[in-house]
């Protein structure tokens, strides 16, 4: 809020050692969310394709370290 004001980025990547997952799956539930999303999955990629897929997003590429959504 203090660096975007009440604009909404395009795209966020959640890479924030240990606690990605979280970060992305709070993203995702809140007001405030991206076009596309990158997400440092964890091997959790199932949890979050769940809670994704609840609040509009697809994945559209999957590494065996990210995951990238899109709305």
């Amino acid at each position: 809020a203090q660096f975007l004001a009440d604009r909404v980025p395009d795209f966020i990547s959640c890479d924030v050692e240990g606690a990605s997952c979280e970060l992305g799956i709070t993203i995702m539930q809140s007001d405030w969310r991206p076009k596309v999303l990158c997400v440092e999955h964890d091997g959790r990629g199932v949890e979050i394709m769940q809670v994704a897929k609840k609040h509009g997003y697809k994945a559209i590429e999957m590494n065996t370290e990210n995951l990238i959504l899109a709305r």
